[in-house]
């Protein structure tokens, strides 16, 4: 049927075609011939369309398999807002419960997993080819994965979250700035007014709520201008509130790296100059050439937030520390002795390092 005022092609042709004066059966027979072949070729009639290509940053160039993806500048953060390609990365699986709650005041155990840059075979969202990539099955063990690398804004590849939801581990992204190019990024956003700080907080809100994935570690690691660190615990207060009101449990930790005068000074322990970032976001993840006597005087620094330090343990042994690789328990042994909650970082050593036929050997060790 004709909608009113709507003339098909193939109708206009009907009315364009002479009417016969006496209408024979053989001139009714060729008529309708004729009208049908108008209306096979109207609807032989083919529209071609080629959806445009996902940006290159949803899927593997040599494959063209999806995979999670990472953002590397301020720009592209700014930038961002979700669209459908994005829904390959959201979490399926909700934070699961765990008793006693990550609220409770007892010492935790943070698992910050770098390994060789990030995003290789876990970046896969439909799984990985590869015959024997890292994982990792402890979970009851941990109660929060960091996925860590490299790149200004670290999006964990969603495997790790649903993994870590199913055992009720919360997962952070994390927030890095290195080297010449990082202090110049912090100026940008840091060393204006609030407006500047606070749009870089809320996107960094947005990309949590919408991944539904549980926070960030912060990690700054270039120095700052007295007017940038002025304003980074204003930073860390507006990021860890406006998270809390959009993502149930979610944290922002601060890593041991800038102190209050704005230098790149790692101290090991939370202390007076680095305290005023502690007391404004959820927790502090120290830098790991400590003793115990840095943990001693930390017990006053703490306070009542004992259970919020995060006690660096860097399991590549690197520099001085207490203990690493297949000796990373002399180092858990202390810092449970005062309290403190632990950060085992990069515990991939046992497959970055080791035989790979002997992962899960050396992994349970």
């Amino acid at each position: 049927m004709e909608a009113p005022g709507v003339t098909t092609r193939a109708a206009a042709r009907k009315r364009a075609l002479p009417r016969p004066a006496l209408a024979t059966p053989g001139a009714r027979k060729a008529r309708r011939r004729i009208e049908d072949k108008e209306e096979a070729a109207v609807f032989r009639e083919v529209v071609s369309f080629t959806p445009d290509p996902l940006p290159v940053r949803y899927y593997d160039k040599d494959t063209g398999r999806p995979v999670s993806f990472y953002l590397s500048s301020l720009e592209e953060l700014l930038a961002w807002t979700p669209t459908t390609a994005d829904s390959f990365n959201v979490a399926s699986r909700p934070l699961e419960s765990r008793q006693p709650p990550l609220s409770s005041q007892r010492p935790r155990t943070l698992l910050c997993h770098d390994m060789m840059g990030g995003y290789l075979d876990d970046r896969f969202i439909q799984g990985s080819p590869a015959a024997k990539p890292y994982s990792f099955y402890h979970w009851q063990y941990i109660d929060i994965f960091v996925y860590f690398s490299h790149h200004m804004v670290t999006i964990p590849p969603v495997g790790w979250t649903n993994t870590a939801h199913c055992h009720g581990v919360c997962v952070l992204g994390t927030f890095i700035t290195e080297w010449k190019e990082g202090g110049q990024l912090c100026e940008a956003f840091l060393a204006g007014d609030e407006r500047s700080f606070r749009a870089v907080a809320d996107q960094l809100v947005r990309i949590a709520q919408f991944f539904r994935f549980d926070g960030w570690l912060i990690n700054i690691e270039n120095s700052l201008s007295l007017a940038a660190v002025g304003n980074m615990p204003h930073f860390l207060q507006y990021l860890t509130t406006q998270l809390h009101q959009h993502v149930p449990g979610g944290l922002v930790l601060w890593y041991d790296s800038v102190v209050a005068n704005g230098q790149l000074k790692w101290q090991d322990e939370l202390n007076e100059h680095n305290r005023v970032f502690f007391e404004s976001c959820d927790g502090f993840f120290t830098n790991y050439n400590w003793r115990e006597e840095h943990l001693a005087r930390m017990l006053e620094q703490a306070g009542q937030r004992r259970a919020d330090v995060y006690v660096g343990v860097d399991v590549f042994a690197r520099g001085n520390v207490v203990g690493g690789r297949f000796d990373t328990d002399k180092s858990l042994e202390l810092i449970r002795k005062h309290g403190f909650s632990a950060a085992l970082f990069a515990p991939g050593w046992v497959y970055e390092c080791l035989e790979k036929k002997d992962f899960f050997q050396n992994q349970d060790k």
